[in-house]
């Protein structure tokens, strides 16, 4: 032993392994049945909850076995090819909200393995001379590579929006609008809203980390610009194409064969700028100067158009166009587009806002005031006459008001206040005031009521905890005969408001019957705001689209 350790040396060199290239050493078989994905944001999704939670996500229990490559990498193994499929085929996936680049498992990755995921994108506030597969297309080529229209221009179209897959890149920001230049002139400004992405950096929305430690935010840059790194693979974006002894250089200038700074990827690719070099060192001292104007026209021609630039600069595949207008298609959780119709104070030079007015200049006060001493069976008989008294407790109904230079009659002011009273208090929901009103005395029996015959009925519920803004939700699915189905439940993070937190609990709820198959399914939960929302979308537009 003694003789061993003095024989021990520091300077030794580690001879490296030699893994023997045999069949039982090999797991390519299993791994054909099988993804491979990672983590976008570390701090929030723990790699042993991700292996428990995901193969219940995905209802594949018993079916799919996890394993844990590294801190950030993760494989889950299939044992039937349709059920891998299946996973695939949802598009964007996501743990503890926050979302995952998942792909099928490939023997030799290439250099962007992971770093791109297929993302479906509503397109809202289209020219309305521009709904053309083309202009659809170009749009989405500013997120990234085009690969599926929703679009049949020959079909009615019900919705604001159009639907389109892409090839996004974790590591670039959701873009949220895009102004667009219409080549008669002006402009117009184009909305981007995405399927099935919960969360992310609400200050340059990216998807690898949260606003709190946003590296736009945070005094620690130096750190935060470390972090993003982990998810951002562009080593290449500053490395310089054209040397001096390119046979390009001079032809072809620098800005029309680098990186896209918009998009990130090259605007014309490696074996095209190969066959450009071929064709110029195949040219004589007498073509030479008309092969090289050839590639300069040819190019300029290109980059007119958009679809040109995608198919013959790029080599990108043309986008498959379909019919299927809600192909794979997901729920929005963008909350500027479901939030609750609020009042806004505009200005009081406004004359039409003159609920704003009254509000601003404290007159609604009397109104509340009375309105609260009515009795509830009350109240909707005597709006009308309680908004007159309120806005006009001392003008004769002969007198005008002036409002700087302009004049009303009394009567035509009380019937501007009426109108804008009621829209006012139908979006602050008068049937939860009367509610709160009631006799605590008086309560109703709570029962469970069955739902029709060949229907199910799903219970949802909830609770969220302001300080540590989390929120739990949970379902239950019973059948007519009042027999439980199905049960489940989960929790939520980083959740700002009760509001948002009954709203994620009701769209996991639908997303679950949904992935159940399950469509003739009737909901129950609580919070008259959401549920008027969904029954009269006229009274509530911003919780409608």
């Amino acid at each position: 032993m003694d003789k061993a350790l003095m024989a021990l040396s520091l300077e030794e060199e580690d001879e490296p392994f030699d893994m023997p290239d045999l069949p039982q050493y090999k797991s390519c078989e299993r791994n054909s049945r099988s993804i491979i994905g990672r983590i976008l944001n570390p701090d929030c999704q723990k790699m042993p909850g991700l292996i428990r939670e995901m193969p219940r996500t995905w209802q594949k229990q018993g079916k799919v076995r996890g394993i844990a490559l590294s801190k950030e990498r993760f494989q889950f193994v299939f044992d039937h090819e349709h059920d891998l499929l299946e996973v695939l085929e949802k598009g964007v996936h996501t743990f503890n909200d926050w979302t995952l680049a998942i792909d099928r498992w490939v023997e030799k990755p290439p250099e962007d393995y992971l770093q791109f995921i297929p993302l479906w994108v509503q397109i809202r506030n289209l020219p309305v001379n521009y709904y053309t597969k083309e202009a659809i297309t170009a749009l989405g080529e500013k997120i990234g590579a085009v690969k599926v229209v929703a679009f049949d221009p020959d079909k009615p179209q019900v919705q604001d929006y159009v639907r389109i897959q892409v090839r996004f890149d974790v590591s670039r920001p959701l873009r949220k609008s895009k102004v667009v230049n219409l080549p008669e002139g002006g402009s117009a400004v184009v909305l981007f809203n995405y399927e099935r992405i919960r969360k992310r950096c609400y200050e340059c929305q990216r998807l690898n980390h949260g606003k709190d430690i946003c590296p736009l935010l945070n005094r620690n840059r130096e750190a935060a610009a470390l972090r993003s790194k982990r998810v951002i693979m562009d080593s290449h974006r500053n490395e310089v194409i054209l040397h001096q002894d390119d046979p390009l250089f001079g032809v072809l200038s620098e800005d029309q064969v680098g990186i896209c700074k918009m998009t990130g990827r090259r605007k014309i690719a490696p074996e095209v700028l190969e066959e450009m070099r071929r064709y110029l060192l195949m040219a004589t001292e007498e073509d030479k100067k008309i092969r090289i104007d050839r590639v300069r026209s040819s190019v300029a021609e290109a980059e007119k158009d958009p679809f040109l630039q995608k198919t013959m600069l790029r080599l990108e595949t043309a986008p498959t166009f379909t019919n299927q207008i809600d192909k794979g298609k997901g729920i929005v959780y963008d909350f500027d587009l479901n939030t609750s119709a609020e009042p806004r104070l505009e200005d009081k030079d406004s004359a039409d806002k003159l609920m704003a007015s009254a509000i601003k200049a404290n007159i609604a006060g009397s109104l509340v005031h009375r309105w609260e001493d009515l009795r509830v069976s009350d109240r909707k008989a005597d709006l009308g006459s309680i908004v007159h008294q309120a806005f006009l407790p001392h003008e004769p109904s002969s007198s005008k008001v002036s409002e700087r230079g302009l004049l009303f009659d009394s009567e035509q002011l009380g019937n501007k206040a009426r109108e804008e009273t009621r829209l006012w208090y139908v979006a602050q929901n008068l049937e939860r005031r009367a509610d709160d009103h009631r006799d605590p005395s008086i309560q109703a029996p709570v029962t469970w009521k069955c739902p029709p015959v060949d229907f199910l009925k799903c219970n949802i519920g909830f609770k969220w905890e302001k300080k540590k803004k989390i929120a739990g939700a949970a379902w239950v699915v019973r059948d007519s005969s009042g027999t439980v189905l199905l049960h489940s439940r989960r929790s939520f993070g980083e959740v700002e408001s009760k509001s948002e937190a009954q709203f994620v609990s009701v769209a996991w709820a639908i997303e679950s019957m949904k992935n159940h198959r399950y469509l003739k399914v009737h909901f129950a939960f609580e919070g008259r705001m959401l549920v008027n929302a969904i029954i009269r979308p006229r009274e509530w537009p911003s919780s409608s689209k």
